[in-house]
């Protein structure tokens, strides 16, 4: 096979980095390997040519020098093409063409586009984003990220030099599963064998031959972290007074670092060596003690593997590679890429001597690399510990596959505090010594094949910790079916089934966009209708489905919210307190069965929306809580990982796996049972340490406030991956702090949300309708206060269940008056919400105007929807929908003063307000009038900024609602009479406790009355 091969640096030509011997040594294996290979680089310092050196071809290729760098290394590309072209032309075709990074990856692009027959390989040895210790800058920085992304995105191959890195690229770029490969570098260890002084090696630099002496060699950038070892120095020095130091390296940092270490007074044990060649640079590291790698983004780090090779430990990061191959406690420690953290560390071997004898051992001895069983998984875990996994439910759970010779159930579980892990299940009777699962590495997965098992067995995991030999039978954190409550285990199960709402799903982001209607109709599963002849049962998924299909197109609502339907072991919880994050519950069946609910809807033209909590979880034993006699999901601090208010353990946003497995559970239920959006519980919980807290119950972030940052950070993440992959797909925040920003964009500054819960809105309301009508007139600015706010986010207005539980009392309750004023105060509830601004929920029984408080034991009160009083408040709800998804003014333009004007809001002596919603497609508008008081007003102007006639199409007091018929007889021809600032006024007939919705078209008809009005 004849290979070219692109790169920046080559031992042969210009050498720069560690990317100079791999290109070199991998070139060298490849011909040994009785391939031809070519490497296309920079000249150094001479002026071009070919040779052909250890029998590899070398083509150093001039190219111009006096631009910017990014530019250069264009000038630099095109020369390896020409060359490459050249070399072609005249001796024959290449198989392959091989770049290494961004510098050589547009020649590999332009040849795979000129000539198409190439296979094109690429492989990443870091990326921009970690060089810049992991940071989006802009110019120069950004540019070379596009020639990161082309280059991955056209390349036929993809290597990464380490799971972290090809997760990183996944992440950012893209980049298929399939098409990324993960090969780790590798040392020449025969170079590490000659023996030295280490006394003299250190004497050299005027070090004590017993001074416990630490090694950082690299770049001196923000990427490597020289910065952090710096300022962990004085920490040490104070216990290790003859500690030294040995920071060998070129780079930006170095000179703001030296003024540093003066200004910690430090200087004295640190060696600034600058740039080592090869030979010096081995004696560095046989001399020293340890070698410390504290970068904050490490793409694989080959300074550990030139450790060990010089039978040295490492303290190293576990960001990046390091993570994935340095085993802790055993040829080195792993540490977080933070001061404390590395001073720890060093700490840690500077303080245990056995420690780092047997670590110095250890370094030497041959380890396989981390594998995963089976084979095609090897690097699975990579964006699982980098907190970036979205797919998680594929690699853990249990997975049933039916592939001879590995048929039965592959099982694996993370469980970093285990001793051991066995599977037990009806497959085995239970037996704890029958199927114990195998470690993966230092993942903490452990992981295994067990054949008996098959789909419908129950499950469970029997976990040995290494805390004080706890023991404990715990449920699967992934399953994806339960046994139905109060029994706990797990139920092995596939996924499979035929969808038919293609349809609505091609065009669900058409649907779903702020410019269109919302109107959500919130449910519990097992209170909405129930079955009285069959012992009161609740529906199952499928009955429901057909219920609901009839019954919410008739009522006019575009979707319908399910409370928490994630398994939960307490049924009073309403599915608030979960233990099973992949799990539909059973009480209303199986997987398949809610798939067919939410297909059913689909195919109803209905959208389905489930409430997701990723804020708590509770203390069951059988579930994550204490999982393998450790906090592994909840922080150990009980100021971080419990609440008091809800007696829950509490999610933490801080470890990557945690991150990992809660980004999963929300795209699970995007991608496998096609829900159309989330509203996520307990935003505000999430976003503050001390949000419900009293002093004393919470820790301050690092920087001494009260945000929770690694939640936000989570937010963020997870709102961005899914509109990312889920186009369409809409998430809703129940957030009632002043957070900024919920529902704007992340790259705004936001937190990425589509919409946000208005809960002033609903305080605000539901208390100014509570009061006395004859006196809540003067404290109208309750109701119009929300509109100093209401462009500050994209908001929802919910009456949701919250407000008719613990002993708030029903909708109908909450309103003032004898029954028929408190119906009519409901109808007018439900008008003045329908002509606001912001998208539509209601909690189900609302629309009946049912009278007692919900109650999750039993069904909504049906009946009342056959008396008249209920009835006509249900037919005016059904309207309002109608009326709502018809008009465009009413949902075109709900997140801009565009689409909202206040005719009047302060008419404090009648109690009443008027405003106009605007549409801007169409130029139609519609007026709502709203009359709060109990008492009707004749004639009453307002203002109106146009002439002719104005329709009524909706007034809450119409007798089909219940109401007592009084109103405007279809409509009103304005008057030529300036009212309320505007040149023209209705003279309306407004009904006691009712608002009134008026229509006038576009522009088009606007002008035809303005000409009208003229002529006459």
């Amino acid at each position: 096979m004849r290979i070219a091969m692109f790169s920046w640096e080559a031992l042969h030509g210009w050498a720069v980095g560690g990317v100079a011997a791999h290109v070199t040594e991998l070139a060298a294996a490849l011909q040994r390997r009785g391939h031809e290979v070519h490497v296309f680089t920079r000249p150094g310092y001479g002026t071009g040519g070919v040779a052909q050196i250890n029998g590899v071809w070398y083509h150093w290729c001039p190219h111009n020098l006096n631009r910017s760098f990014v530019d250069e290394i264009q000038d630099m590309c095109r020369s390896f093409v020409w060359h490459f072209f050249q070399t072609e032309d005249s001796a024959g075709h290449f198989d392959v063409v091989h770049a290494h990074d961004w510098l050589a990856s547009n020649a590999m692009v332009w040849i795979k586009k000129g000539r198409p027959d190439h296979r094109a390989v690429l492989t990443m040895h870091s990326t921009e984003y970690g060089r810049c210790g992991n940071n989006f800058w802009g110019g120069v920085s950004a540019r070379i990220r596009d020639h990161e992304r082309h280059g991955t995105y056209c390349a036929d191959r993809v290597i990464a030099v380490s799971g972290a890195l090809k997760s990183e690229l996944m992440s950012m770029y893209n980049l298929p599963d399939w098409k990324g490969w993960v090969v780790y570098n590798g040392v020449p260890v025969h170079k590490f064998n000659k023996p030295i002084d280490p006394g003299a090696v250190k004497a050299r630099y005027g070090i004590g031959p017993m001074d416990p002496t630490v090694l950082f060699i690299g770049r001196m950038a923000v990427q490597k972290g020289p910065d952090l070892l710096v300022e962990a120095i004085p920490g040490l020095l104070r216990h290790y007074p003859h500690a030294k130091f040995i920071l060998a390296g070129e780079g930006h940092l170095r000179p703001e670092m030296e003024h540093r270490a003066r200004s910690l007074g430090v200087q004295h044990a640190i060696r600034w060596l600058g740039y080592m060649p090869n030979g010096q640079a081995i004696d560095l590291f046989k001399a020293c003690d340890v070698v410390c790698v504290p970068s904050r983004n490490e793409p694989f780090g080959i300074i550990v593997l030139e450790a060990w090779a010089a039978s040295k430990p490492v303290v190293a990061s576990q960001n990046g590679g390091p993570g994935e191959f340095v085993w802790h406690n055993v040829n080195g420690l792993k540490v977080y890429p933070t001061v404390d953290s590395v001073g720890w560390g060093l700490g840690t071997v500077f303080t245990n001597a056995l420690l780092l004898r047997m670590m110095w051992v250890t370094a030497s001895t041959p380890r396989p690399m981390p594998t995963l069983l089976p084979p095609p998984l090897a690097e699975a875990f990579g964006a699982f510990r980098a907190g970036t996994d979205g797919r998680l439910y594929e690699k853990l759970g249990a997975h049933p596959t039916r592939a001879e010779p590995e048929a039965g159930v592959r099982f694996a579980v993370w469980a970093p505090n285990a001793k051991s892990v066995s599977v037990i299940g009806d497959f085995s009777r239970w037996n704890k010594e029958a199927h114990p699962l195998e470690p993966i590495g230092d993942t903490g997965v452990w992981a295994g094949l067990v054949p008996p098992a098959a789909a419908g067995d129950r499950y469970k995991y029997h976990i040995v910790s290494h805390h004080g030999g706890y023991r404990v039978d715990k449920g699967d954190p992934m399953a994806f079916w339960n046994e139905e409550p109060p029994r706990t285990a797990s139920v092995v199960w596939d996924l499979k089934y035929r969808w038919g709402d293609r349809q609505w799903m091609a065009s669900r982001a058409q649907r779903q966009t702020r410019h269109k209607p919302i109107s959500i109709y919130e449910l519990h599963a097992g209170s909405w209708m129930r079955v009285p002849q069959e012992r009161n049962r609740w529906l199952n998924y499928r009955e429901l489905a057909k219920k609901l299909a009839e019954y919410l197109p008739r009522m006019g609502f575009t979707h319908v919210e399910l409370l928490p339907i994630m398994e939960h072991p307490f049924y009073d919880s309403w599915g608030y307190q979960p233990t099973g994050f992949y799990a539909p519950t059973s009480r209303y069946g199986t997987p398949q069965d809610f798939m067919y609910f939410v297909d059913y809807l689909h195919r109803n033209g209905l959208g389905v929306i489930l409430d997701w909590v990723g804020f708590h979880f509770p203390y069951d034993n059988h579930a994550l809580a204490f999982f393998d006699g450790a906090h592994i999901y909840s922080h150990p601090d009980p100021r971080r990982g419990y609440h008091p208010t809800w007696k829950s353990a509490l999610f933490d946003y801080g470890r990557p796996e945690v991150r990992s497995f809660l980004l999963s559970s929300a795209l699970f239920w995007l991608d496998r049972y096609h829900v159309d959006g989330l509203r996520v519980d307990a935003v505000s919980y999430m976003l503050f340490h001390n949000y419900f807290r009293k002093r004393g119950e919470w820790l301050p972030n690092e920087r001494g406030g009260s945000d929770n940052l690694d939640a936000i950070g989570f937010l963020r993440h997870l709102n961005d991956e899914i509109h990312r992959q889920y186009p369409g797909a809409v998430t809703i925040a129940e957030e009632a702090s002043t957070f900024p920003k919920v529902s704007h964009a992340t790259s705004e500054g936001g937190l990425g949300f589509d919409f946000k819960w208005d809960m002033g809105w609903m305080n605000d309301t539901l208390q100014f309708m509570k009061r006395d009508a004859h006196h809540r007139r003067r404290e109208l600015n309750r109701l119009t206060f929300r509109m100093l706010y209401a462009y500050s986010e994209n908001f929802l207005l919910a009456l949701s269940h919250d407000e008719v539980v613990h002993m708030k009392g029903s909708l109908w309750q909450k309103m003032w008056g004898n029954p028929w004023q408190k119906c009519a105060g409901l109808r007018l509830l439900y008008g003045y919400m329908y002509g606001m601004p912001g998208k539509k929920l209601l909690f189900m029984g609302g629309e009946l105007g049912q009278q007692r408080e919900w109650n999750h034991a039993q069904s909504l009160d049906w009946h009342l929807g056959d008396q008249p009083p209920h009835a006509g408040v249900q037919r005016c709800v059904r309207d309002l929908n109608r009326l709502y998804r018809a008009l465009a003014p009413l949902h075109e333009v709900d997140n801009s003063p565009a689409g909202f004007e206040w005719i009047a809001c302060d008419d404090t002596t009648n109690g009443v307000f008027s405003f106009l919603r605007k549409a801007r497609s169409t130029g139609q508008l519609v007026l709502v009038v709203c009359n709060f008081s109990p008492a009707p007003r004749h004639d009453y102007r307002v203002g109106v900024p146009r002439p002719g006639l104005w329709r009524e199409i909706l007034n809450t007091d119409a007798r089909e609602y219940g109401g007592g018929g009084l109103g405007n007889c279809g409509g009103f021809q304005a008057d030529d009479i300036g009212w309320n600032g505007r040149p023209y006024s209705l003279g309306l007939t407004l009904p006691p406790l009712a608002a009134l919705f008026f229509e006038q078209g576009g522009a088009e008809e606007a002008g035809s009355a303005e000409q009208e009005s003229t002529d006459g």
